[in-house]
């Protein structure tokens, strides 16, 4: 089996190792949550390891690890302290708005929708924006579009709707590779 590393694309892990998700659920398992999105085919050609230790909030070391081979709890890993990553703040979002998704009823017909916002992300040029209906606070995919370049706002609107808008960094790559997280209203879920 290659060594993976956190450039290695979460599908190449899981083709290298089939039982990479169940390490993670047995890791943290919170994680089963996240389960059906990461097996999507689409999502984990799309993903590095990085971005899923971004998404998830696990440290890096412990993911690598786990993609690696390793088998161990939260805490008890190669990573030592497992410390989160700051919460993302509300950030301006002033562009000018290039698409909106809402993806409440896709969540209400049991799909994920990660891999058809994945595809909206090269449409977004710098200082535009992309606007999310959500039924929840999508605190992993702000997290992740961070560490792509783009900045977020959250707000809730009612207690299964929060519209998060994303604004690509001027300045920023277009995969920028920035850690974040977010922040909210603390109405609704928090995913």
């Amino acid at each position: 089996m290659p060594t993976m590393t956190p450039a290695t694309r979460l599908i190449d892990a899981m083709m290298a190792d089939e039982a990479i998700l169940g390490r993670l659920v047995g890791y943290d398992a919170k994680i089963a949550n996240f389960r059906k999105v990461l097996n999507d085919e689409t999502v984990a050609d799309e993903l590095r390891l990085a971005d899923v230790s971004t998404m998830l909030d696990l440290p890096e070391a412990d993911l690598v690890a786990l993609a690696n081979g390793s088998s161990f709890r939260r805490g008890a890993g190669p990573a030592g302290a497992t410390t989160r990553q700051p919460e993302p703040t509300n950030e301006d979002c002033v562009g000018p708005v290039l698409r909106t998704l809402d993806l409440r009823p896709l969540f209400d017909a049991g799909m994920e929708p990660l891999a058809a916002i994945l595809q909206e992300l090269p449409a977004i040029e710098p200082g535009g924006v992309l606007v999310i209906e959500a039924p929840f606070h999508p605190l992993p995919l702000r997290r992740l579009l961070r560490r792509r370049g783009f900045r977020s706002s959250a707000e809730c609107l009612g207690a299964e709707h929060w519209r998060v808008r994303f604004e690509r960094s001027a300045g920023g790559p277009r995969a920028a590779e920035n850690d974040g997280a977010a922040s909210g209203c603390g109405c609704g879920q928090a995913s």
